[in-house]
C-alpha cells in the first residue's frame, strides 16, 4: 500500500472505501453468481429427470409388446418434450436402441457424449446435459432411457443474471462513491481545518488563530487540545513581548542615567579645575579618587600618575 502513503487524507479515505466496497461487492457477486449457476443447473437437471421419470412410466407397455413405433410417437409428443431436449433414446436390456427422437436430426454429437456419460445417472458439460434413467415395471428392468438436453438456455439465463448483478454492482459502487464523497467531509473537514490553521501559524507566526471544533468526538478532543496549546503559546508570546518591552525600558532608563551622570561629572570637573584652591576626593580607605589642576600644579605631578602613586 505504499502507493497511498503520500496521498491526502481525503484521497486515502476514498481509496480505502472504494477498495473495501469493491472487494466486498466482488465477493458477494461471485457467491451470488455461483449460487445462481448451481440453481440453474439443478433446475435443468431436476426438470430433465422429471421428464425421464414420466417417459419411464408410460413406455413399459410399448417395450413389453415390442411396439417401437408407438414408443417413438410418445417421444415425439411436443407437449412432453421441451425445446431444451435435443434427443431422447430408449434402449432395451441388450443395449440396442428401441426407439428414439432427435429434434434436429443431427446424430454427430450423440456418440461422443453418450460415451462420456455411460453408467452415470447424469452427465453435465458446457454444452449438454445427459440423464440416464432405467425403465422398470413389475417384472423388472425393461431397458433404459437417455435424454440429451442443451445447456444453451441455462447459459443464456445465467448470462442475463450476470449482467443484472453487474448492473446492480455498478450502481452500488456509484452510490458508494457519491456517499463516500459526501460523508467523508465529516472526517476530512476537521482535519483539513487543523492543517490550514497549522500552516497559517507556520507562515505568519500568528498564535491568535484558532481551529474550529465541529463535533464532540476524537477529532473534537484533538481540536480542543490543539487550541489549548495555542492559548499557551500565545500567553508565552505575550509574556515574552512584555519582558522584552520592560528590558528595553530599563536599558533606556539606564542609558539616560549614565548620560546624566557623565554630564554631572563633566560639570564637576570643569568647576573644580576653574578655582585656585586644591581639591581632592578621598574614599573610605583614604585613597585619592580625584584631584583638580591646582593640586596637580602644587604637587608637580600629572593627574593620571597622581591617582597611581599617591
Amino acid at each position: 500500500m505504499k502507493i497511498i502513503n503520500n496521498l491526502s487524507i481525503r484521497a486515502k479515505l476514498l481509496f480505502v472505501t472504494i477498495f473495501v466496497t469493491g472487494l466486498t461487492i466482488l465477493l458477494f457477486s461471485t457467491i451470488i453468481l455461483l449460487a445462481a449457476y448451481k440453481l440453474e443447473r439443478d433446475l435443468l437437471v431436476g426438470d430433465t429427470i422429471s421428464i425421464a421419470k414420466l417417459f419411464s412410466s408410460i413406455l413399459p407397455a410399448s417395450i413389453v409388446f415390442e411396439r417401437p413405433d408407438e414408443a417413438t410417437d410418445i417421444l415425439q409428443a411436443e407437449s412432453e418434450i421441451p425445446n431444451i431436449f435435443l434427443s431422447v433414446l430408449v434402449y432395451d436390456n441388450d443395449g440396442n436402441i428401441f426407439a428414439s427422437f432427435t429434434r434436429n436430426q443431427d446424430y454427430s454429437y450423440v456418440e461422443f457424449i453418450l460415451a462420456e456419460s455411460q453408467n452415470k445417472p447424469f452427465y453435465f458439460n458446457d454444452e449438454y446435459l445427459i440423464v440416464n434413467h432405467p425403465i422398470i415395471n413389475n417384472d423388472g428392468r425393461l431397458g433404459s432411457l437417455t435424454i440429451i438436453a442443451t445447456t444453451s438456455e441455462m447459459i443464456s439465463s445465467f448470462k442475463k443474471t450476470s449482467l443484472l448483478i453487474f448492473f446492480v454492482s455498478s450502481i452500488a459502487m456509484c452510490l458508494t462513491l457519491v456517499l463516500s464523497l459526501k460523508l467523508q467531509k465529516n472526517v476530512t473537514g476537521p482535519i483539513r481545518n487543523l492543517a490550514e490553521v497549522a500552516q497559517a501559524i507556520h507562515e505568519a507566526a500568528d498564535y491568535s488563530v484558532r481551529a474550529d471544533k465541529y463535533y464532540d468526538d476524537e477529532l473534537g478532543l484533538l481540536t480542543d487540545i490543539f487550541n489549548n496549546m495555542l492559548d499557551q503559546f500565545e500567553a508565552q508570546e505575550l509574556q515574552l513581548q512584555l519582558s522584552q518591552t520592560q528590558l528595553e525600558d530599563r536599558v533606556r532608563t539606564r542609558t539616560t542615567d549614565l548620560a546624566l551622570s557623565e554630564e554631572l561629572s563633566r560639570r564637576y570637573t570643569f568647576i573644580a579645575n576653574s578655582v585656585d584652591v586644591m581639591m581632592t576626593l578621598v574614599n573610605h580607605e583614604y585613597h585619592y579618587e580625584a584631584v583638580n589642576d591646582s593640586w596637580c600644579s602644587a604637587m608637580n605631578i600629572e593627574r593620571e600618575l597622581s591617582l597611581i602613586h599617591i
